[in-house]
């Protein structure tokens, strides 16, 4: 398969693409004495904070878990990322590994759940837009055989008002390297939560859908079809302006209730934004078939959103692979 063809994003200050290996940033090049954390989870912390090196603020992941799984995540970020070229993709800058574990990556906006709660004028056509970068990127992702795990609105950093990038890759993982599933509950695709569940298969809901007798082994791994189901939630989000959770009318609390709303045939509702696009909604229905070769690819998904706007740019352009009949 030939590279990406854009060059929009080469001139990062990493080492060869090929090695994926990553450029060190002692900390003497940080003011982390006058560090802001901006940011907080389960396994450590995001600062903002003044790079000398490179002239500007940036955003800095530090690992303060000492779980072992915390790192080996944080390690499979940093060599995920460091392999990534692509404008709606977040780069990463460098890592300091002296003490705590650190990514540092360039300082944004906002995640876009934040930012599209807080729009005063909201534009049907940035939403769009943003649909389309995150399809393009998935594509450039999903040619490397990346598998996301973890695809929602707050895991997308917004650069400026017209551009975002896909961004979080803590679960993220390379097909066949034996990725177990995860993901956020509310986009999580029905076979993902079918397996993590466990004694999924024996509630009546399963039985009643003639699924008692599957296997739960079924799915073993994370797959490009879940990431297709995730974008499904991910552009309800954008297009309710995040202003709502997925299926709250449900109050879903665990693996085994969500699942059982969605064996049941319940999706989420059409937002009123797609009133009038039907054709794009349904594209967003079927990501959320029960059968997952029955969801649309990310090519198709980018052909639809893409020719929504005023210049369409057909996503032959963006690889020189042939494409089936089915993928445009």
């Amino acid at each position: 398969m030939k590279s990406f063809r854009s060059t929009n994003y080469e001139l990062m200050p990493l080492t060869t693409h090929k090695t994926g290996e990553l450029k060190s940033i002692p900390m003497s090049s940080l003011d982390w004495e006058n560090k802001k954390q901006i940011g907080k989870g389960r396994f450590g912390c995001v600062y903002r904070c003044f790079s000398k090196e490179q002239n500007e603020m940036v955003a800095v992941k530090e690992l303060t878990s000492n779980d072992r799984m915390a790192h080996e995540k944080f390690y499979q970020e940093m060599e995920i990322m460091c392999t990534l070229r692509h404008p709606n993709v977040t780069p990463i800058l460098g890592i300091n590994c002296a003490h705590l574990l650190k990514i540092i990556i360039p300082l944004r906006k906002s995640d876009l759940a934040t930012y599209l709660a807080t729009l005063e004028k909201p534009e049907r056509g940035d939403f769009i837009r943003f649909s389309v970068q995150i399809s393009d990127a998935m594509i450039y992702l999903h040619s490397k055989n990346i598998i996301h795990c973890d695809l929602k609105a707050n895991n997308i950093l917004v650069k400026d008002e017209f551009n975002i990038e896909v961004a979080d890759f803590g679960l993220a993982g390379i097909m066949n390297a034996g990725n177990k599933i995860g993901g956020t509950l509310t986009h999580m695709p029905i076979e993902y939560l079918e397996v993590n569940a466990g004694e999924i298969g024996k509630s009546e809901a399963a039985r009643a859908a003639g699924l008692a007798s599957q296997s739960t082994n079924k799915i073993k791994q994370a797959t490009k079809e879940g990431d297709v189901w995730s974008f499904g939630v991910t552009a309800w989000q954008i297009f309710t302006l995040c202003k709502d959770t997925p299926y709250s009318e449900y109050n879903i609390d665990s693996e085994i209730k969500m699942f059982n709303v969605l064996v049941n045939g319940s999706r989420l509702s059409r937002p009123e934004l797609f009133q009038d696009l039907s054709s794009l909604w349904s594209a967003i229905l079927s990501c959320f078939s029960r059968d997952p070769q029955m969801r649309p690819t990310f090519n198709h998904l980018y052909s639809k959103f893409a020719r929504m706007l005023p210049i369409y740019r057909p996503v032959e352009q963006l690889y020189q692979i042939p494409l089936t009949r089915d993928e445009v």
